[in-house]
């Protein structure tokens, strides 16, 4: 290999993309530096490091506390052979000329879950040998274990295990899974974290237990919802909107909610005398702010947001945020293409804009702060400006934000804030359990419409106990969710006196104090499902 070759600006650049997506999006200047020392490139190291400092617009340089990393390249001219053939035995895999084009992302998938932990950065070559010991050889291994038993490797401590499986879920493109994931929720689908299905797979199941067989394909779920029913030529002069919120035309958009057959949800009144669906559907209609449904979990916040999003024919998604997440999760970031070049690649938030889709954003206060900067972004400014691509996205229309929490109180302590600016652009809507007799209703028409599951009164019962149990913080918290389960395993043993009990004793822990609470239900819940 001749220096000349590697030191011309559009060959270097070449390179250094390779060590980018090596180290799983950014790299220091040093770093490619030693890379190409690591392997015997006959390079003139002064004029590389000179040439990668003045890459003018092709190198994005995050400058931040003095130090020049390397976060983005786009390389100019065509990829040298010897370059394209050392990347390929590094990967050790096929070169895009080997792969046709309709199978590259079934290739990259495959090389993804069996790359080698070796390629993380955070593992030198004695870990890497120690969690071969364990039978962690691959990526999918890795991901495939908690925190904690990635800490139970020698010399591995949790803060280490942690940083490996972030490097990890990195590596395997976590985005792209997150989407699979909250797609299949959507779609109905039971599907574990390691096999999700890709949105081009066929649905075996529906919402509810019901049974279907759809194709989902890219050109589906990359659709915009209909227009508002008000200004289409088959509006026939019927109800246009819901609780003030216009009503789509149904298009047959597989990201609706299917909610056919539902018991309509049973609602508390707020203070101001609405009900929290008209606040929901008010502050939507009026799309100047975002909602924030604040309650504690189980409450129906999530069932409610479907009610109304099937109402009214918007297609949604939910997210699960957590506090490893990052913002290129959600946003995306730039990736090689086929073809060689680098481009930037949407994820969730920029995908929801552009097509319309509401994302409902569950536990917002788990979010790291420069998820929650990128969401602020978009609600304050009514558009969403992607650095890496210079793109400047206008929202669809039919756009719509919602984010769900548990409230900021001691119960639920951990879950984070969010800060002042960022909830001055939403509703905050407080949700909370129904009356009593409001919850004995709504499970009753849940469960006894087309046979009798449970009597009321097992159900008066049930209900007992959980108010019992919420306002009493030494024991766990029941809530309408877990009533809700508690009914389907009655119904599979017959025994709703025991079933609640295994319940109470799942969810308690060591501070939980049961023995008041065992008492209680032995005097409230019938044996008998039957019983009146």
């Amino acid at each position: 290999m001749n220096s000349t070759e590697y030191t011309d600006p559009e060959r270097v650049s070449y390179f250094t993309r390779y060590v980018l997506e090596e180290q799983s999006g950014s790299v220091s200047i040093d770093t490619v530096k030693q890379r190409a020392a690591e392997e015997n490139l006959d390079i003139d190291m002064a004029t590389f490091d000179s040439e990668l400092r003045g890459g003018g617009d092709m190198y994005e340089i995050d400058r931040a506390q003095g130090s020049l990393t390397i976060t983005g390249v786009t390389p100019r001219g065509d990829c040298p052979e010897t370059i394209a053939l050392l990347y390929e035995n590094l990967r050790d895999g096929p070169s895009v000329e080997d792969v046709a084009g309709e199978s590259f992302e079934d290739e990259a998938t495959t090389l993804s879950g069996n790359s080698e932990i070796s390629d993380l950065g955070a593992v030198s070559d004695a870990k890497v040998e120690a969690m071969n010991d364990r039978g962690y050889d691959t990526l999918d291994d890795v991901l495939g274990a908690t925190v904690e038993e990635l800490a139970q490797v020698p010399s591995i401590p949790l803060p280490e295990a942690r940083k490996i499986k972030q490097q990890a879920e990195l590596a395997s493109d976590p985005a792209d899974q997150l989407a699979r994931e909250a797609l299949a929720r959507d779609l109905g689908l039971d599907v574990s974290h390691h096999n999700t299905p890709d949105i081009e797979t066929l649905v075996e199941q529906g919402r509810d237990g019901a049974s279907s067989a759809d194709v989902i394909s890219m050109d589906m779920v990359k659709q915009e919802p209909g227009e508002p029913i008000r200004v289409s030529e088959e509006w026939d002069g019927e109800d246009w909107h819901f609780q003030n919120l216009p009503i789509l035309n149904d298009v047959d958009h597989p990201l609706v909610p299917d909610m056919e057959g539902a018991v309509e949800p049973k609602e508390i009144s707020l203070p101001t005398g609405e009900s929290i669906s008209e606040v929901v559907c008010n502050t939507l209609a009026r799309g100047e702010k975002g909602v924030l449904l604040e309650g504690p979990h189980g409450c129906g916040k999530n069932y409610l947001i479907n009610w109304v999003m099937w109402k009214t024919n918007r297609p949604v998604i939910s997210i699960d945020l957590n506090e490893s997440m990052l913002a290129e999760h959600l946003i995306g970031s730039m990736m090689p293409q086929e073809d060689g070049s680098v481009a930037f690649e949407d994820k969730l938030i920029p995908y929801c804009a552009k097509y319309g889709i509401t994302p409902v954003f569950n536990e917002i206060r788990a979010a790291p702060p420069d998820v929650t900067m990128a969401l602020h972004q978009l609600l304050e400014n009514g558009e969403m400006v992607i650095e890496e691509s210079g793109e400047r996205i206008t929202p669809h229309p039919a756009f719509r934000f919602i984010a769900t929490t548990n409230p900021n109180t001691v119960e639920y302590d951990g879950a984070g804030s969010l800060n002042d600016a960022f909830l001055d652009r939403l509703r905050i809507v407080p949700a909370d359990y129904l009356a009593p007799a409001k919850e004995i209703d709504l499970l009753d028409d849940r469960f006894n419409q087309h046979r009798q599951v449970v009597s009321r009164n097992v159900i008066k019962s049930f209900v007992s106990v959980a108010n019992e149990t919420r306002d009493d913080r030494s024991v766990p918290t029941l809530s309408t969710r877990q009533l809700e389960d508690a009914i389907y395993w009655t119904d599979e043993n017959g025994n709703p006196r025991g079933t609640l009990k295994t319940i109470i004793k799942g969810r308690a822990d060591r501070r939980s104090k049961l023995e008041s609470l065992e008492q209680y239900v032995n005097d409230t819940v019938p044996k008998s499902v039957t019983s009146d």
